[in-house]
């Protein structure tokens, strides 16, 4: 699989990647998969001057609080 490259500007608030993020780097972590992006990520690389990050995944759709989707709810037995 390879490296998918995201400018600093395509990095928005919210979004998740279903993979890790790395610096430009390739190899130093960045932001853990699965996590969604915070201000302060934003921020970090803003003020290191990164111009992208890298990952091996592609961009969550749905809800970044970690609740999933309906469709992933199990159903639980009766006690």
């Amino acid at each position: 699989m390879a490296q998918t490259r995201i400018e600093r500007a395509d990095i928005h608030e919210g979004v998740r990647y279903s993979a890790p993020l790395f610096f430009d780097d390739g190899q130093c972590m960045f932001l853990a998969e699965g996590k969604p992006v915070k201000a302060h990520h934003i921020q970090a690389l803003d003020r290191w001057k990164i111009p992208f990050v890298v990952t091996y995944g592609h961009e969550l759709s749905g809800p970044a609080d970690g609740t999933g989707a309906l469709d992933d709810v199990e159903e639980l037995e009766e006690l």
